[in-house]
C-alpha cells in the first residue's frame, strides 16, 4: 500500500482518537489517472468531526462583540415540548406518511428497541419499522454517549412522519465511511432501503475554511467527494437535511473568526439552524434565535453564518446573504436555510437505556429529523 500510494502508512495513538492508522506525505497516484480520481480514501482510518449535541463538553463560545443583543428579543418562558406540539406549533400535516422512507445516517452509537418504543408509546404514538443498514462493517452498537443522538433522531423524525419507514445507516465517521454511507443511502442496491428523504446530525469538521480543514486533519478532497454525494441526492429528488451546529458562530475553533461547520455548509443541502420555542399558549408561542449562551441557560448557541469553502449558489442570489464578517469580506454561502425548536430548555424527553433523559431532546440535532419528518 505504501508504494501503491507513495506513502508511508504508521499506526499512530492520540488521547482522543486512539489507535488508528495514518501516513505521512503527500498521496501520489499515476499521471494518466490524475483526471478521473476524486479523492483517495482510507489510508487515514482515524474518526473525524463528531455530533452535535449541547451535552458533550464544549470549547467556550466566542461571540462577536458587534451583536446587537438588544435586538435578539427577551428570552422566553420555555418548558419541555413534545414532537407532536412542536410540529402542531409549526402547522405540519397530520396525515399519514405511509409508503415513505426516512434515512438517518449515524458515526457512532447505536439504540435500543425498547427505548424506542417507550418515547412512542408515551406519547400514544405509532412505532415507527426500523431497518439497519450497516457500513464498512459498522452496526447498531448501543452503550456510548452517542446513543442519545441515533435515539433523539430515530423518535423526533418518526414522531413527525407518522407511517413512515426508518432506514438507520450506522458508518465509522472515517472518510471513507462518510463517502460510502452517503453513497449508499443515495445509490440503493437490491434489497436495500430507497429513503427519500436524508436526516444527518454529525460533523465533519467545525470550520470548512483551508485552515481549520488542516488541523481536524479533512482535506478539501474529502469536501469535494461528499459534496458530489449530495449532489447526486439532489439529482435524484432525495432531500437531504443537515445540522448546522450547536457550537453558535466561532464552532469551537477559537481563533477569534466566524465558521460554519461542513456538511452543514454545503450548498447541495437544507442546512438546519436552531431557535429557542416558548410562551406556549394554544396555537400561539414566542420563537428567538438560539442562544443559551447570551441567555443564561445551558451553554450552546445556534451555527450559522458564511461559508469559506463554498460560493454563493445561484438560489441564494436574491436573498440578501451579508458577507462574511471576517476579515476580507467575502460572499460565500450561506447558512442556515430553515431553523426550527432546538434549546434544551424547550427540548424533547427521550429514554436512552430505560431511562428518560429529560429535555435530552435538544440542539440543531433535533432540527434536521424535524424537517426531514415534515419532507
Amino acid at each position: 500500500m505504501d508504494k501503491a500510494f507513495g506513502v508511508d502508512l504508521q499506526r499512530y495513538e492520540t488521547g482522543d482518537n486512539g489507535s488508528y492508522r495514518g501516513r505521512d506525505g503527500f498521496v501520489h497516484v499515476p499521471e494518466n489517472l490524475l483526471d478521473v480520481i476524486e479523492g483517495v480514501f482510507g489510508l487515514d482510518n482515524r474518526p473525524i468531526g463528531g455530533r452535535n449535541s449541547t451535552i458533550v463538553d464544549r470549547r467556550p463560545i466566542s461571540l462577536e462583540d458587534d451583536i446587537d443583543f438588544a435586538n435578539i428579543g427577551d428570552p422566553p418562558n420555555t418548558g419541555v415540548l413534545t414532537v407532536p406540539q412542536v410540529a402542531g406549533l409549526y402547522n405540519f400535516p397530520t396525515t399519514s406518511a405511509a409508503g415513505q422512507t426516512i434515512g438517518i445516517l449515524e458515526m457512532g452509537g447505536g439504540y435500543k428497541p425498547a427505548d424506542i418504543k417507550k418515547f412512542f408509546t408515551s406519547q400514544s404514538l405509532t412505532t415507527p419499522t426500523l431497518t439497519d443498514v450497516g457500513i464498512d462493517g459498522a452496526t447498531n452498537s448501543p452503550g456510548t454517549s452517542a446513543d442519545q443522538e441515533v435515539v433523539l433522531d430515530i423518535c423526533v423524525a418518526g414522531a413527525v412522519a407518522q407511517g413512515a419507514d426508518v432506514a438507520v445507516y450506522f458508518a465509522d465517521g472515517t472518510q471513507k465511511g462518510w463517502v460510502d454511507a452517503i453513497t449508499k443511502a443515495v445509490h440503493p442496491q437490491a434489497g436495500d432501503p430507497t429513503p427519500s428523504v436524508l436526516s444527518i446530525s454529525w460533523f465533519i469538521c467545525d470550520g470548512d475554511d483551508a485552515t481549520t480543514l488542516s488541523a481536524e486533519g479533512v482535506t478539501t478532497a474529502e469536501l469535494d467527494a461528499v459534496s458530489a454525494a449530495f449532489k447526486d441526492a439532489a439529482a435524484l429528488g432525495i432531500t437531504v437535511l443537515i445540522a448546522s451546529g450547536d457550537t453558535g458562530s466561532d464552532s469551537r475553533v477559537g481563533d477569534g473568526n466566524a465558521h460554519v461547520q461542513y456538511p452543514g455548509s454545503d450548498p447541495w443541502i437544507t442546512s438546519c439552524g436552531g431557535t429557542t420555542v416558548g410562551n406556549v399558549s394554544g396555537s400561539a408561542f414566542t420563537e428567538v434565535a438560539w442562544n443559551d449562551t447570551f441567555f443564561g441557560g445551558s451553554t450552546g448557541a445556534t451555527g450559522g453564518g458564511i461559508s469559506d469553502h463554498f460560493g454563493a449558489p445561484d438560489y441564494q442570489s436574491t436573498a440578501s446573504i451579508p458577507v462574511s464578517a471576517n476579515p476580507g469580506n467575502h460572499r460565500g454561502r450561506g447558512v442556515p436555510d430553515i431553523a426550527g425548536n432546538a434549546s434544551p430548555n424547550s427540548g424533547y424527553d427521550i429514554f436512552v437505556n430505560g431511562s428518560k433523559v429529560g429535555g435530552g431532546g435538544n440542539g440543531t440535532s433535533a432540527v434536521a429529523p424535524l424537517y426531514a419528518g415534515l419532507i
